[in-house]
């Protein structure tokens, strides 16, 4: 049996030029072992062509490798870790613990440095995604009001629905009227409550993080903000998550509803245990806090067709800049900050602050570009005649 192993592995190397060195050592049941082990023979099937030449050399019958284990249990493994143990090296573990050991600390320094390097972008796409999963539960919850369904009854009424309209992903205007044109159609309340569930994902990763390849993220997935306390939604985001990667680890944060403001507290130490130093005006200032809202039609959005409602909140503080070049005049000593915006264009006034804005979206499309879109105007480009 070896020598006819080491010719077949012979002739493999040879006809397929691999260039390997492979050595054939027996170690298990030669003639030796058989007699220090008092093995028993067992007679050779007269149909076993190599019956003569082996008798012949060896002796009548042949001693099976089953033998040895029923008469010395575990003397085979004894043998074989015996052998491999010749050619492994023992401090091995120890090298690949600490080679492994740093690159965890390699790699936890270029997380800190890229998270350091990058945190207006990160801060960026964290506010963008939290104003998305805002929207998103706003709407849910206009809904649940105008069908009477109490918030805590969202997800099981959700679940009783046997089908769903196709909602429209994107900006929280489009989606109202898209949700009022599927109530036109004939869809029930359930219906369009497990719809809303479905869309969100789609609105989180894919329109507000513009993620599509999702494994760039990671394999690990934890769902925070009180839209994860409907297991409805929940469900949506597992299912979705799992649909782009197979082996994701997907879990809820225990306290889904207090985990920004928990992230936000170990943040703010980890900046003060570096030095930081605190911009909090104090308590007494936030009790004595003077602001007045505006919405009007002087604080609509018209930087694009969908003219958000905005609303301006005016707050007075010392050194405030002011705007009085304004549609909606602001003296100085005071600092306004808008909200209800469906996009980043949303938050400015003027036209030098928009070309601020729109350099940095230009910037991002330069270095993230969209791949479909070129490969669209690519296909439909009219041909120089």
């Amino acid at each position: 049996m070896p020598v006819a192993v080491a010719r077949k592995i012979e002739h493999r190397i040879r006809t397929d030029d691999l260039g390997l060195d492979v050595q054939l050592r027996p170690i298990i049941l030669d003639e030796h072992q058989c007699q220090e082990y008092r093995l028993p023979r067992t007679p050779i099937k007269e149909s076993e062509r190599r019956k003569d030449r082996f008798e012949e050399r060896y002796g009548e019958g042949a001693t099976e490798l089953d033998a040895l284990e029923a008469l010395h249990p575990g003397e085979l493994r004894r043998i074989l870790i015996r052998e491999i143990s010749r050619y492994y090296d023992g401090g091995l573990d120890q090298q690949i613990a600490e080679v492994t050991a740093q690159l965890d600390a390699t790699l936890t320094d270029i997380n800190a440095r890229a998270r350091d390097e990058h945190a207006d972008e990160l801060a960026e796409l964290r506010a963008s995604y939290e104003q998305i999963v805002r929207r998103h539960n706003e709407q849910l919850q206009g809904v649940a009001e105008r069908f009477d369904i109490p918030m805590s009854e969202m997800a099981d009424r959700a679940f009783l629905a046997e089908a769903m309209p196709q909602l429209s992903m994107g900006c929280g205007v489009f989606l109202q009227s898209d949700i009022v044109n599927q109530q036109r159609k004939g869809w029930q309340a359930d219906e369009i409550l497990a719809g809303l569930c479905a869309i969100l994902p789609l609105n989180v990763w894919i329109y507000a993080g513009g993620l599509n390849n999702l494994k760039q993220v990671g394999r690990k997935y934890i769902l925070q903000g009180g839209t994860h306390k409907n297991l409805a939604v929940v469900k949506t985001q597992v299912d979705f998550i799992l649909s782009k990667i197979p082996e994701a680890e997907v879990v809820v944060h225990p306290y889904s509803g207090e985990a920004g403001a928990i992230g936000a507290a170990l943040v703010a130490l980890d900046w003060w245990e570096r030095g930081g130093q605190t911009s909090f005006r104090g308590f007494d200032s936030i009790e004595n806090l003077a602001y007045k809202t505006v919405t009007s039609v002087d604080t609509v959005c018209h930087w694009c067709p969908v003219n958000c409602q905005r609303s301006f909140i005016d707050v007075e503080l010392l050194g405030g800049k002011g705007r009085e070049w304004s549609k909606v005049p602001l003296g100085y000593g005071w600092e306004r900050v808008i909200v209800n915006n469906s996009c980043p264009k949303g938050l400015v006034e003027d036209l030098n602050e928009m070309k601020v804005i729109k350099t940095e979206i230009e910037r991002t499309k330069d270095a993230f570009p969209n791949v479909a879109d070129l490969v669209r105007k690519e296909a439909f480009r009219r041909a120089p005649v």
